[in-house]
This record gives structure tokens, sequence and C-alpha cells, in this order.
């Protein structure tokens, strides 16, 4: 009987393990890129505005549970975390989902507009063989970011983690501040 309790405790120790995120791959600070992006500073006050995309990094922390000894936060409920980008005013531009559990692409662009503002519209949908991205628009964001963003455009990246893009196996979700309205050319 003690044999069979210790391989079910065993058993529910494995299980528990395979759904917490895998956090091996997450990276430290990256450095200020030439285009002006890169680490986020901590220990910045709160700002009025946005809380999410577009925030300022004080405000974004505030509201997001940093995963200890990473530079990566959590998503809610333990759905995997997030790696976020700063502008050169420190605003955040870019935040990369990596979640714990492969879901439908319809599930992980939740992931992405809960981060956008309500007045996001959407300027279009496009499925590629590697991804599939999507471009919003938001006043708000505009209104935030100014000269980063002038006219409020954000891009999303959905990635699968084969080599195609898979509907009903998505894993990663990028949000990044659009270079020019309409524009898809960025590669997968």
């Amino acid at each position: 009987m003690r044999v069979l309790v210790a391989l079910l405790a065993a058993c529910c120790l494995v299980g528990a393990c395979r759904t917490m995120p895998d956090l091996s791959a997450t990276k430290g600070p990256a450095p200020k890129a030439q285009n002006g992006l890169g680490s986020c500073p901590d220990g910045l006050p709160s700002h009025a505005g946005l809380t999410d995309f577009g925030a300022y990094i004080g405000t974004w922390q505030a509201n997001h549970y940093r995963i200890p000894q990473t530079s990566s936060y959590a998503i809610a409920l333990e759905s995997g975390h997030v790696g976020v980008q700063c502008s050169a005013k420190n605003y955040v531009v870019e935040e990369d989902f990596t979640l714990t559990f492969q879901v439908p692409g319809g599930r992980a662009l939740q992931f992405a507009l809960t981060d956008l503002p309500a007045d996001s519209l959407q300027i279009y949908d496009h499925t590629h063989p590697a991804c599939r991205s999507l471009q919003y628009q938001s006043q708000a964001i505009a209104t935030q970011l100014g000269n980063d963003d002038q006219p409020g455009l954000v891009d999303i990246t959905l990635r699968s983690p084969s080599r195609g893009y898979n509907l009903s196996a998505v894993s990663m979700v990028e949000l990044r501040v659009a270079s020019a309205l309409g524009d898809d050319s960025r590669p997968c």
C-alpha cells in the first residue's frame, strides 16, 4: 500500500512539474538596441494612463507580477510568462508572451487583445505559412506614446512551436509598435 501511495505521489509531482512554465529559456535584460528599444528599468513610479501595452514601465510593473530572478512577468493563472521591451522614454512598446500550453489561435489572440486599449480597431488579419499577423490601431496608444508611435499602430504575431503556423496550437504571442499602417512585410 505504501508503494502505491508513493507511486501516486511521484506521478502527481511529475504532473505538477509538467504544468509549470519553462523558464529555462528566459533571457536576462537585453541591452538597448540601435532603434532605442531595450530592457526596461526597474523602480520607476507609476504614471497616469495605460496600464498594459503602451504604458509607462513603472505603471506596467505595478500591474504585473515579476517572476523572481528573471526579466519576465507572470501571465494570469500561471498561463506562461511575458517579456517586455521599452522605448528610450521607458514606455512598453514590445511584449512577448510565451504560453505554458498550446492554445487555439483565438485564445492566443485574446491574450494580446486584453493588453490593448478598448478603442483599438483591427486593420488587417493575415495568415502566413509560419505565423498569423494582425495589426490594430488605437488613439489611446497614439496619445500615450507620442513620437514613439504617432499613429497608434500595434502589430500582433501569433506563432506555433513548430516551423509552420498551426491555428489550433499557438504558444507565442508578440505585440510590437508597428512601423506603417497596413504594412505586413515583416517576415514571420
